[in-house]
């Protein structure tokens, strides 16, 4: 309450104060100085509040520490705000009431400016300006509110906080600030060329990582993620794992792989399977054959059927691979030993000529003469010899050796 001296006649002065509702007020008036009575007129003038009035600043924390808390008063109709500046790193700044109670029902917000009282009566508009985060019973068994942000370091913020516009008296806000180091938690795709496939944060409150998703790269399988760029297994995307600090964690990859198998098709024996990796290339194994009775080895086919070899005994080409795997069969030729050089002979070795290279020489008929200048040259040329006869040649079994001889090692 507050007087006034008016000083004189026709002097006097209006007196405002804010008063609480549902009250009583008693005013006293008393003359100025030595007359007994006077005379005059009293008139009251009530204003009722319709809007939020300036927001009140009820604690400075300043560049306090983690963990700050109290319970401050502030006047109906009114919010507070908490000034605090951030340390010399960025963090998670947190603050909250702490009254577990549904009356009063707090609503807070966060600004880095000072903000201005807002018009209206609703507890959402209490206050004017640019907030970074707004919330409403955010926390607690009741009707609390929970402000968390990630802060910038060196920084200061504001926190408002107001209870409902009906709570017409002075009321409590029990509240609390938290402030938690920010570490960065770095994923390397670790291929070779040292990029950085997704950054997190961990806070001092809770120092669990959460794996980022698996990366890719052509022709290796993720194998999870680890402190170790050399490692060969890791921690699956998406799992928790416990850090003390900031930390980096590296792709483990396996490069991709295909079998190669040699299949003895009918024999027995030969090269063991070949790993190789995908999308490279690799040598077909020109050693070790396998073995099959009276049979010749010829070589190695991608097709258990085939009578001719893609790759020929002792060959050892750059085989180029895909993804899939290779299966090599062994390629066999019928052996054959010349006993008597007859005419039976000569059709039996004639038949094989026909069949495995897919000729087309003519049977020999009669007895005699065996060495048939036109028979022994089809043969000849089937297998690539260039060695030919002519007629009258007095050194026929030694050209039909030569001719087994190319039929062995075709």
């Amino acid at each position: 309450m507050t007087n006034d001296q008016g000083g004189g006649s026709g002097h006097f002065k209006i007196t405002q104060f804010s008063v609480t509702a549902n009250t009583t007020y008693r005013i006293a008036i008393a003359p100025y100085g030595s007359p007994a009575a006077f005379s005059g007129s009293l008139y009251f003038y009530f204003e009722s509040i319709s809007s939020w009035m300036t927001p009140i600043n009820i604690y400075n924390i300043g560049s306090g520490t983690s963990g700050t808390s109290g319970t401050t008063s502030v006047p109906a109709y009114k919010a507070g705000y908490i000034t605090v500046t951030t340390p010399s790193y960025a963090g998670k700044l947190v603050f909250k009431t702490t009254s577990n109670s549904k009356s009063p029902d707090y609503y807070s917000y966060l600004s880095s400016s000072l903000l201005s009282a807002a018009s209206g009566t609703s507890r959402t508009s209490a206050v004017s300006g640019t907030t970074l985060k707004v919330d409403d019973d955010g926390a607690g068994t009741g009707y609390d509110t929970k402000i968390e942000y990630v802060a910038s370091a060196n920084t200061t913020y504001y926190w408002y906080v107001n209870a409902a516009w009906s709570n017409s008296s002075t009321y409590s806000i029990p509240w609390q600030y938290n402030y938690y180091r920010q570490y960065t938690i770095t994923f390397n795709k670790n291929d070779g060329t040292n990029t950085i496939w997704s950054t997190n944060y961990v806070y001092t409150d809770s120092m669990s990582a959460t794996m980022a998703s698996a990366p890719s790269r052509t022709n290796y399988t993720f194998q999870g993620w680890s402190t170790s760029s050399s490692a060969t297994s890791g921690y699956s995307a998406g799992s928790s794992v416990s850090v003390s600090g900031s930390t980096t964690f590296y792709a483990i990859w396996k490069r991709n792989t295909i079998t190669v198998t040699y299949n003895a098709n009918g024999g027995s024996g030969g090269p063991g399977s070949q790993t190789v990796n995908t999308n490279s290339s690799f040598n077909i194994n020109g050693s070790n054959y396998p073995i099959r009775n009276n049979y010749i080895f010829k070589g190695w086919s991608t097709s258990s059927t085939a009578k001719t070899a893609t790759y020929k005994k002792g060959a050892t080409p750059s085989i180029s691979t895909t993804t899939s795997n290779i299966t090599y069969y062994a390629v066999w030729w019928p052996a054959f030993t010349w006993k008597d050089y007859s005419r039976s002979e000569a059709n039996i070795f004639a038949g094989y000529i026909n069949t495995y290279l897919n000729s087309s020489i003519a049977t020999i008929n009669n007895a005699n003469p065996l060495r048939l200048v036109v028979w022994f040259n089809a043969i000849t040329t089937a297998l690539g010899n260039n060695t030919k006869v002519a007629s009258g040649d007095a050194s026929f079994k030694t050209q039909l050796d030569a001719l087994l001889t190319a039929y062995n090692n075709y």
